[in-house]
């Protein structure tokens, strides 16, 4: 105890001196600072004639206004960036933390008495209870006091003593079972609303914080013997409409996200456990979800900025919904009650837009609602129907969503989706069915990624036309060639594998080398006249992995007719492309 005792005063005296020396550096900065202006003042000032140097002391004099200007200058503090929550966090202890550091030891220390006087039996169970509820009651009192001067320490005291009422009640109905769990859970939550209250008058989100936390982990202290779901969500729903409330007032759309939060880690256990014995879980999923859904519509207007809370608000709803129909809703079902609510979010990315807010909304809503579609479409149809159901939902958010918000360089964006039909073509590609011939899903799937890659690369062209930005116009070039590129190497899978389904193994190879050769060749030769880089890297490309191909590969794999037959065609092919390129320069010539 000595000890820390020396180790409080250590501190108390090293904060002091060093507020003494920033005292002493800001008097030398203002008197080297006085003491340039009259040096200057004195030097201008020095002429032989008396009058002069009248008229010139006035002149060149600093008046008070000018040097309480220079002392602004010196002590104005230069703007920073925002500090992380770390820094804050840190920030936060050093404020007050003589009143932090006071108020745990006496914590600690109240712990201990009652810790002794329970063990020796001084008060009985009725008598310690009391004394805790006075307890807490006094400091939570003293605190709020104390906030009308110092809302810093009044706002640790309040902190206390509601965290003091609140171990107190759990002491009372865990240890000696002097209350209900529905009477606990009342007491704690309304000495939470204390702070919460607080924190609105006074307008300070760290006593918000506050109201959120002990609100949260009251449930887990009431010690009830059979968790009830609707009891449980039904006190959620009156926890998160306080959260929405304070929101309302002061702004603070972080404390959304917290209860939000909240709600989604008390699902969890329902969500694995399965655990909807005469409870309407699902009817309480659409609740929580429509109420933070319609607040997050109401405030990304009211939003000059975008936080990066607003946008997990939104997501985590998602999740949210998303979770519970996957697990409460029955499977006919499922399918139509994501599809509803991908309409939802779909109303909720064009309201973000049509509003004018950020948008990082529109991102976050319009994500949450492909989720969904997606979600929906998985669950009825699976195999090569699934992805070319992808393909063209994956068309339909690129269209729609440039549509809606009527901005070209959004197009890269809108075009992720096509990442997932992308994937699940590879297995078209290895499919048995390519060994018997072209018609089949599996066949079609290629085909549509074709169309798919051509009509993005055109489609991307067509928006390109009208975008004023020479640096948006630069970056949907290359993504139009990337679309077009794509295309032409599922063109180049789709003609080897059909190549072989239609004329069998060995002739399959040498049409398609053949077809290779030709493509390659028009590529190359339409890219060099017309300037189109991909065309000409997509040409060179081919053409040299069909001729490293024929002459590594094929020659091991072919016959000797089939041998003689490949390689003379295309070496007819390639001397005619390269004769009519030469042609074509001598005649520019």
């Amino acid at each position: 105890m000595t000890s820390l005792l020396v180790l409080v005063v250590v501190i108390f005296l090293w904060v002091h001196v060093r507020k003494v020396e920033k005292r002493m550096t800001y008097l030398e900065k203002y008197l080297q600072e006085s003491t340039k202006q009259f040096g200057k003042t004195e030097a201008a000032s020095a002429t032989p004639a008396a009058s002069t140097f009248t008229e010139q002391n006035v002149t060149e004099r600093p008046t008070v206004a000018e040097r309480q200007a220079s002392v602004n200058t010196i002590e104005q503090p230069t703007l920073q960036a925002s500090p992380s929550a770390v820094g804050g966090f840190i920030e936060w202890l050093k404020t007050d933390w003589l009143m932090k550091l006071g108020g745990l030891l006496i914590v600690l220390g109240m712990a201990w008495f009652l810790n002794y006087a329970f063990a020796n039996n001084w008060i009985g169970p009725m008598g310690r209870i009391s004394l805790g509820f006075i307890v807490g009651a006094m400091v939570l009192v003293l605190g709020r006091y104390r906030m009308n001067t110092y809302m810093s320490q009044g706002g640790i005291l309040m902190f206390i003593g509601a965290l003091g009422i609140i171990l107190t009640t759990w002491a009372g109905r865990e240890m000696y079972g002097f209350f209900t769990p529905a009477s606990a859970l009342v007491i704690m939550f309304l000495t939470s609303c204390v702070l919460g209250i607080t924190s609105v008058h006074f307008k300070r989100v760290p006593l918000a914080y506050a109201n959120v936390l002990l609100g949260a982990v009251a449930p887990l202290l009431t010690a009830s013997p059979e968790p009830s779901l609707t009891g449980l969500f039904t006190y959620l729903l009156v926890l998160s409409l306080g959260a929405i409330w304070v929101t309302s007032v002061t702004g603070w759309r972080q404390i959304v996200f917290l209860a939000l939060f909240t709600v989604s880690l008390y699902s969890i256990p329902f969500l694995e456990n399965g655990y909807f014995e005469n409870e309407n879980g699902l009817m309480f999923a659409f609740v929580f979800s429509a109420l933070f859904f319609f607040v997050s519509i109401l405030g990304m207007r009211q939003a000059g900025i975008t936080k990066i809370y607003d946008l997990l608000t939104a997501v985590l709803t998602g999740l949210f919904l998303l979770a519970w129909i996957l697990v409460g809703a029955d499977a006919e079902w499922q399918s139509l009650l994501l599809v509803a609510w991908t309409l939802v979010f779909a109303f909720g990315a064009f309201t973000a837009v049509r509003l004018g807010a950020m948008m990082s909304y529109f991102y976050a809503y319009a994500s949450v609602g492909v989720l969904l579609l997606g979600s929906a479409t998985a669950i009825e149809l699976d195999g090569p129907t699934l992805t070319i159901a992808f393909i063209i939902e994956s068309l339909a958010v690129l269209v729609i969503g440039h549509y809606v918000s009527k901005q070209a360089r959004l197009l890269p964006i809108l075009a992720i989706p096509t990442i997932i039909p992308i994937f699940l073509s590879f297995e078209s590609m290895d499919s048995y069915a390519w060994n018997i011939s072209i018609f089949h899903e599996d066949s079609l799937v290629l085909a549509l990624m074709i169309i798919a890659g051509v009509l993005v690369e055109r489609y991307v062209k067509y928006a390109r036309l009208n975008e004023p930005d020479e640096e948006v116009r630069k970056k949907l070039s290359f993504f139009s060639n990337i679309a077009g590129a794509g295309a032409s190497l599922y063109g180049i899978a789709y003609v080897w594998l059909g190549s072989k389904a239609l004329f069998g193994y060995e002739n399959g190879i040498i049409v398609a080398l053949f077809v290779y050769i030709v493509i390659g060749s028009a590529l190359y030769l339409s890219g060099k006249k017309t300037g189109v880089k991909w065309k000409k890297v997509i040409g060179g490309i081919l053409i040299g992995i069909t001729s490293a191909y024929l002459l590594l590969v094929a020659g091991m794999i072919l016959g000797t007719f089939g041998r003689i037959v490949a390689y003379m065609v295309i070496g007819v092919v390639l001397v005619g492309v390269a004769w009519h390129e030469r042609s074509g320069i001598k005649k520019d010539i």
